[in-house]
């Protein structure tokens, strides 16, 4: 299996707030309409076709994350092909198409619906402060070894000199210039460097248990988030004779 990629991980995290917030908005705004005009009938199919959408966008972010899990790379057209394999079951035959409303419908009866309503709402604040660090932490990195380019262009340009004056700055580096300074604040940031990676990752292995968590029933969708067998065996189910 391949290892998961950091710049995925990093890319799903960060295109996921505004995805969340989309999801977050539509689910309570559905669900508030559904309940309150439910009196009067025109709330049921309100509530239905967000209960529906909301599972939708639950699957989608289940087969993202579990492709990034088992180290696969994207594709646009991967998602529905997964989707469509997904759907049935291997030993059950397809069922006739039925029309939009009667799976709208058909979600308000279903556990699914209201789990994914469920994450709907939750997934936004936890999308949040994932979101903070997976932006802040790399830009902190990048912006400590840029300091040396830093410290020149502030000379240049404006003719200040950074890490010049500071009393903890004395306190941990006395002897150094401040141009030694800003290499050393290079030099930790060349550290932090090396543990970016690893963190980013952490935080998507934190994003996919949340939505693993969620993970519907059905055995196409759970699949997703299947491991591969182990070498030892996927060899020696290839080496029983089909005849």
């Amino acid at each position: 299996m391949r290892k998961s990629s950091a710049y995925d991980a990093w890319l799903l995290l960060l295109s996921g707030l505004p995805r969340g917030i989309t999801i977050f908005v539509v689910a309570v705004a559905g669900l508030c309409l559904g309940l309150g005009l439910a009196v009067v009938g025109i709330g049921i199919p309100i509530l239905a076709g967000t209960m529906a959408w909301c599972e939708k966008r639950m699957r989608e972010d289940q087969l993202n994350w579990g492709r990034w899990r088992r180290g696969e790379k994207r594709r646009a057209d991967a998602a529905p092909a997964v989707a469509a394999d997904g759907e049935f079951a291997e030993d059950e035959a397809v069922p006739a198409p039925v029309s939009r409303w009667k799976r709208w419908f058909a979600a308000v009866v279903r556990i699914d619906g209201y789990r994914a309503l469920f994450y709907s709402i939750l997934q936004f604040p936890i999308r949040v402060v994932l979101f903070v660090p997976a932006l802040a932490v790399p830009a902190a990195v990048f912006g400590l070894l840029l300091q040396p380019a830093a410290y020149k262009v502030s000379v240049f340009l404006y003719d200040y000199e950074l890490y010049y004056n500071g009393d903890w700055l004395d306190m941990l580096l006395p002897p150094l210039t401040p141009f030694q300074r800003s290499l050393v604040a290079a030099g930790v940031g060349l550290v932090l460097l090396l543990f970016l990676a690893p963190l980013v990752r952490g935080f998507g292995r934190l994003y996919d248990a949340w939505v693993r968590s969620f993970a519907a029933r059905r055995r196409g969708v759970t699949a997703a988030f299947a491991s591969p067998p182990p070498a030892e065996q996927f060899e020696t189910q290839a080496s029983i004779p089909l005849h």
